[in-house]
């Protein structure tokens, strides 16, 4: 499957920062996940091109 974007999110009361790429791991991204504390929601967001069509893989995780 083709990636076309992926997208680092941390997430901690209601309030987001996010980076994203066309597929590699930016300085930006690596900053988000450098960052992350206790209490905190780490999502990865894939979007991917599969038989023509964008499909979102979307995986979080409490930091803990």
């Amino acid at each position: 499957v083709v990636l076309s974007e992926l997208t680092f999110l941390r997430t901690k009361k209601n309030k987001f920062k996010d980076a994203s790429s066309s597929g590699q791991i930016t300085s930006a991204m690596k900053k988000i996940a450098l960052k992350l504390k206790k209490g905190q929601y780490f999502s990865i967001i894939a979007t991917i091109q599969k038989d023509g069509e964008f499909q979102y893989i979307e995986k979080e995780w409490l930091v803990q």
